[in-house]
């Protein structure tokens, strides 16, 4: 939730749901049943809406994994100079 950090919701929401379908793929836990996971998500879920929320996540899980590990920060920082939807 770095991208969320740097109010870049969209994108956010998208790597979540990128990180989620990876999860899924390799067997391991599931965190969105962990309330800390959902209260992590809220301010993303609040600034996007729950349609706009849904969309982009649902776009993340169909990312491949190259594609979402390269729209990730690197290192985890945050990228400068993207504007609040992550593009430039």
């Amino acid at each position: 939730l770095v991208a969320a950090l740097a109010r870049q919701y969209e994108r956010a929401a998208r790597l979540s749901g990128a990180a989620e379908a990876l999860r899924e793929s390799i067997g391991a836990g599931e965190p969105r049943g962990d309330s800390r996971a959902e209260d992590a998500y809220a301010p993303v879920r609040a600034a996007l809406g729950e349609t706009a929320f849904a969309v982009a996540w649902a776009a993340g899980r169909a990312l491949p994994l190259s594609e979402a590990v390269a729209e990730a920060p690197p290192g985890g920082s945050p990228p400068r100079g993207r504007g609040r939807s992550g593009r430039s």
